[in-house]
């Protein structure tokens, strides 16, 4: 009784760490499946800030992760030089 106990909690503790790996893998392809460009960013003031904010949660990033958040970093700052009139 105590092995059909044991190997029964041991399941269930697997079966929630698959889980929870799945949703792991899903975020990660949904951050992946879109790079815009620094002028889309620049157009689009909500999808930048989201996309900024997402940036600083993100604990490991892949490559093409890395280049939105640059461009959404990059439109950030290219609009706050537009705003004060400084484009140096």
């Amino acid at each position: 009784m105590k092995t059909l106990t044991f190997i029964t909690i041991a399941l269930l503790a697997l079966s929630g760490c698959n889980d929870e790996q799945k949703k792991e893998v899903k975020q990660e392809i949904k951050q992946e499946a879109a790079v815009y460009t620094v002028e889309y960013y620049t157009k689009h003031k909500d999808l930048r800030e989201r996309r900024l904010k997402e940036c600083k949660a993100l604990v490991k990033a892949t490559p093409l992760q890395m280049k939105d958040c640059d461009n959404a970093a990059k439109a950030d700052l290219r609009s706050k030089r537009f705003k004060y009139g400084s484009w140096e």
